[in-house]
């Protein structure tokens, strides 16, 4: 896309266009929350819930997924759910 079209995007002069999300559009913690949902291992999930709340918790929740192994599982699960909403 060159600087014309995207001026034009941009100034809403070609209508075929769909803004994406903004970052406020994009819930993190809803999205962390709806992966801990289904995790069939009740110390995993519990370990993942309380990770999730308080001051430092995308930390946290990062060293649980890490410390359970399921990173690879987490990155599916986010890029699906942004995927999603853009």
């Amino acid at each position: 896309m060159g600087r014309k079209t995207a001026a034009l995007v941009l100034a809403d002069e070609i209508g075929d266009y769909v803004p994406l999300p903004s970052r406020y559009d994009i819930h993190e913690y809803a999205i962390r929350e709806n992966f801990c949902h289904p995790v069939a291992k009740p110390k995993i999930a519990d370990d993942l819930f309380r990770s999730i709340s308080g001051r430092g918790a995308f930390r946290r929740f990062k060293d649980a997924i890490r410390r359970h192994g399921i990173e690879n599982d987490w990155d599916r699960f986010k890029d699906n759910g942004i995927t999603w909403r853009a």
